[in-house]
């Protein structure tokens, strides 16, 4: 994430491809999860306005808190057809 918030211009990027992060499961690692609440202010800030968040992970309890992170942000509208 510091790689997008510090080295990325707004608006930069047409596509991010996040495959597979590492869930962190065990509870006193989770803070080093890639979402996290603040993700979706730091995705959208480089993407471009049109762009694309396209997140695969293969462990169902992070996925569910992916789809609530980015699920409850404004600045994402998920696409159903696209899934």
């Amino acid at each position: 994430k510091l790689y997008l918030e510090d080295r990325v211009p707004v608006g930069a990027l047409a596509r991010v491809h996040v495959n597979y992060p590492d869930p962190w499961p065990k509870r006193r690692h989770r803070g080093r999860r890639f979402f996290t609440d603040e993700t979706p202010a730091i995705l959208q800030r480089c993407l471009a306005d049109d762009g694309l968040a396209l997140i695969a992970t293969d462990n169902a309890a992070y996925a569910g808190q992916i789809l609530l992170i980015m699920g409850s942000s404004p600045l994402f509208v998920r696409d159903r057809e696209e899934e």
